[in-house]
């Protein structure tokens, strides 16, 4: 996303409220149900079928992770989750 057609600059403050709404529903409904079966999962729904595809909400409210655990590398040092 991008302040005015442009990148924010180092030390310039940055709001996004749509991703503050992502976290919230994440904080208040949990990882798979505040995403997958909230708002951010129909957006992806609709996105796709806007494009021509053909995914579904059961799609994402079914589906079974095969990474239970977090992806987990690190990088010169720190640990990138």
């Amino acid at each position: 996303m991008s302040i005015g057609g442009k990148a924010p600059k180092a030390g310039e403050v940055f709001y996004n409220p749509e991703m503050g709404k992502v976290l919230r529903s994440l904080g208040k409904h949990g990882a798979k149900d505040g995403f997958y079966d909230a708002f951010p999962g129909k957006a992806i729904v609709d996105t796709v079928q806007k494009h021509g595809g053909f995914m579904e909400m059961e799609d994402l409210t079914t589906h079974f992770s095969t990474f239970p655990d977090p992806i987990k590398a690190t990088y010169r040092g720190v640990d990138l989750w």
